[in-house]
């Protein structure tokens, strides 16, 4: 299971595209069904835990909640109870309304698959999209401070236009803000 065979009528002549080919039908086989039916409605989800983005995520979220007025559900993931322990995830579980944290580290995914044990940081954040039951999705780092309404963003125009809306880190200079356009 999962060998890398190449048939046998590219001989010895292997070029770049034949790799690229062989190599790009190797690695699509091996991504699973998209799970119909499995994401459902609008949602935010956060991924934050540990010393450095605890209480700046829980913030985020009482902003989202009580200033910013957005109701749309919120899933915020953490890795294991290193990050968030299960007192933290009561209080902040009784302290919001529809926000459900989850420890992507308990979570399967596509056919069973599961997360590596050793999820930490950035890694986290893509996964979390693959494990959160939202079909359409706002993703807000542990240092985004919303000023408005979440819930507008999926009525932007570019939104409907590209079924996807990106924005930099605003430290973040060295990507020029036209590449955001």
């Amino acid at each position: 299971k999962g060998n890398l065979v190449f048939p046998d009528d590219i001989e010895h002549t292997i070029t770049e595209n034949n790799l690229r080919l062989h190599l790009g039908n190797f690695f699509a086989n091996k991504i699973p069904n998209y799970p119909v039916g499995r994401y459902q409605g609008k949602g935010i989800v956060i991924c934050a835990g540990g010393k450095k983005y605890l209480e700046s995520a829980f913030c985020i979220v009482k902003t989202i909640r009580e200033i910013n007025k957005c109701n749309l559900p919120i899933e915020w993931f953490y890795a294991g109870e290193i990050e968030i322990s299960e007192k933290q995830k009561e209080f902040i579980q009784s302290s919001f309304s529809d926000v459900k944290c989850i420890d992507a580290t308990k979570v399967p995914t596509f056919e069973g698959h599961t997360p590596p044990l050793k999820l930490r940081g950035y890694q986290i954040k893509p996964f979390s999209l693959i494990a959160c039951s939202f079909e359409e999705v706002i993703l807000v780092d542990a240092d985004n401070f919303p000023l408005q309404d979440l819930s507008k963003l999926f009525e932007d125009q570019t939104y409907l236009n590209n079924h996807a809306l990106f924005w930099g880190d605003l430290w973040n200079d060295w990507i020029h803000a036209s590449r955001y356009k």
